[in-house]
């Protein structure tokens, strides 16, 4: 006699699996995926509870039949898709590809940091890097966001660069130690940019586009120069590009604690860099235009906290301190940058230049170009604002309304929000290649989605001129990685708007000619400071982190200023003693010949040192 358990083990062996009705007009891959495990659900048998004849205990057969349904149970398509999904998140191809490419990545960023100090000070480190050292020695110290003991306070920095360099100075008061430790943070955080483009690629375009992005990234010489050059350029856009994918995530499983985490790495981008913000707004602009209801509304509140929590300390100790925020080196930029007298043409065309070949390599020369023909320069400048406008809106148009892809519209436009605003606003070329690096990501990121898009075989042509042109593309990031390696100049390989480098060896040199006790004030005073130690003192006078030099400059007091500081002594390049001339009417002042003779020459350039015969009047402006 068959028990009831053999009638239902044979009841669910025989019937046909239920049906479930797919809906019409598509569904978002959240939709899909729920779609799909139902369908599963439903086609499972299921195990019904064993019964007991009578009250007495199992018999034999409703056991074996038990067991073997537990076992069948155990194999169902259900828990064969979650093991298979779990097993192509470890080993799949795209992770494969993103942790070679982030292996790759890192062995040559370290390489690369790992070379002597006079060679990346030549190749890579621009005077600013020094700037958010001496701030973070200060801070370590416990005298607050300044650039030593004597200096004012200022928030005319990027924070939390200086903030992760502080806890350097607890242990070590090297200046050399505390550069090498800088210079393999940011290569560690540049690492982590590979893997966060890879994954918003495969989001996008899948196992090829991950592999392209990250390794295109993985052998950007640009790339690998600003994690090299010691300032927050490498760290704002890991943060950049880790908040898309984050807020891309959390997008398609919405919880409180992952909204929170959103608003803490905006935080955090927008500490990295201020101009992060902009990102930031381009975000919440897309939850306004998404939302239906006041409800759909309610994710930007924990948001907001997140946020709160990681930028709120600093801003609200610069609006009590500074009266702003914003850091106020962008202002003191600005003023530098109108005495130079520069076209928005010029501005425009070489900004393009500057991001026209990235994320592969950087052709001076045709950058150059564009900023002597000034018109075709502009006109190459709105072309490759208009091509990022156009990724914007395909980007847009993914999915349906609400699919958590369209997210990632927000990167074309942030890139050409940054290139509008360095390019015809603040115009200082020679922080060009800083500025615009999140621009570089987002070129990887498209040319990663371009090359998914021309790979399928039904293309053969358009896919046969799209690998030659990326081979060659990427043959050039080789041969740019292979120099950074092994070149060894003696002298910055940088000059004139291209941003000129190499200020360690021409600070170490001034300080030595310089007598003990010296006041010395300069415009370009980052790393005369980190290494002056107790030989000098030094004066910031460009105002970029000195807010009363910054108001002198503007008021065309800064002798004066110079001269209420005690300064005695100029530390400059030549075109900059006769900024401080220009800036200083109705005073008089004379610089003698007193002078540093064989400064480390940098380009054309060099340092010189002038003692201030006849010093302005001590006027506080």
């Amino acid at each position: 006699m068959e028990t009831d358990l053999q009638v239902a083990a044979a009841r669910t062996t025989t019937s046909p699996p239920p049906r479930t009705h797919r809906p019409r007009g598509g569904l978002t891959p959240a939709g899909e995926a729920a779609y799909r495990q139902r369908a599963h659900r439903l086609a499972a048998p299921a195990a019904p509870t064993p019964t007991r004849a009578g009250h007495g205990p199992r018999d034999a057969a409703g056991g074996v039949a038990a067991l073997g349904l537990r076992r069948q149970a155990a194999a169902s398509p259900a828990a064969e898709l979650r093991r298979r999904t779990i097993t192509q998140r470890l080993l799949g191809p795209a992770t494969t590809a993103i942790t070679v490419s982030a292996v790759v990545g890192l062995v040559l960023r370290l390489a690369v940091v790992s070379r002597p100090l006079d060679v990346l000070d030549r190749m890579f480190i621009p005077d600013d890097t020094y700037y958010t050292l001496s701030i973070a020695r200060s801070l370590a110290h416990g005298l607050g966001p300044t650039m030593d003991a004597g200096a004012p306070l200022t928030n005319g920095f990027q924070p939390l660069v200086a903030f992760l360099e502080t806890p350097v100075f607890w242990f070590t008061d090297s200046p050399d130690t505390g550069v090498r430790v800088a210079l393999v943070l940011l290569a560690l955080c540049d690492t982590i940019t590979v893997v966060w483009l890879g994954r918003i690629a495969h989001r996008l375009g899948g196992p090829l586009a991950a592999g392209v992005a990250a390794l295109v990234w993985a052998l950007s010489p640009l790339a690998i120069a600003q994690a090299a050059g010691g300032l927050e350029a490498a760290l704002s856009t890991m943060l950049a590009v880790a908040l898309v994918d984050t807020w891309m995530t959390v997008r398609h499983r919405p919880t409180t604690g992952g909204w929170v985490l959103c608003g803490a790495v905006a935080g955090l981008g927008v500490l990295a860099r201020i101009d992060v913000l902009l990102l930031v707004a381009l975000l919440v602009v897309g939850e306004l235009t998404r939302a239906r209801t006041r409800a759909d509304l309610r994710h930007l509140v924990p948001a907001s906290v997140g946020a709160a929590i990681t930028l709120g300390p600093w801003w609200v100790y610069s609006l009590a301190t500074f009266g702003s925020p914003i850091p106020a080196s962008g202002t003191a930029v600005r003023r530098l940058v109108e005495l130079h007298h520069l076209s928005a043409g010029q501005e425009a065309g070489w900004g393009v230049g500057t991001v026209i070949t990235a994320p592969f390599l950087l052709l001076r020369p045709l950058r150059a170009a564009l900023f002597l023909n000034s018109d075709v320069g502009l006109v190459a400048f709105i072309v490759v604002v208009l091509l990022a406008l156009v990724a914007a809106v395909v980007l847009a148009r993914r999915g349906r309304r609400g699919d958590p892809r369209r997210v990632a519209a927000v990167l074309p436009l942030f890139a050409a929000g940054l290139l509008g605003f360095y390019s015809l606003y603040l115009g200082a070329l020679w922080f060009d290649t800083r500025y615009l690096s999140p621009v570089n990501a987002v070129a990887t990121l498209l040319v990663a989605l371009a090359a998914a898009a021309l790979w399928p075989r039904r293309r053969r042509r358009a896919a046969a001129v799209g690998v030659g042109v990326f081979g060659l593309a990427l043959l050039a990031s080789v041969v740019g990685d292979v120099r950074d390696l092994v070149i060894a100049p003696s002298s910055t390989v940088d000059i004139g708007y291209d941003g000129a480098k190499g200020y360690r060896e021409a600070a170490t040199e001034t300080i030595a000619a310089a007598p003990p006790g010296a006041i010395v004030g300069s415009l370009q005073s980052g790393a005369l400071t980190y290494y002056a130690g107790d030989r000098i003192q030094v004066i910031n006078l460009d105002g970029v982190v000195d807010s009363d030099a910054a108001s002198a400059l503007a008021a065309h007091h800064l002798a004066a200023y110079a001269a209420s500081r005690g300064v005695r002594y100029f530390a400059d390049w030549p075109f900059n003693l006769n900024v401080l001339l220009a800036t200083s009417t109705g005073t008089t002042l004379t610089p003698s010949d007193f002078r540093v003779e064989h400064a480390a020459q940098q380009g054309p350039d060099a340092f010189t040192l002038w003692q201030l015969t006849t010093p302005a009047p001590a006027i506080t402006p």
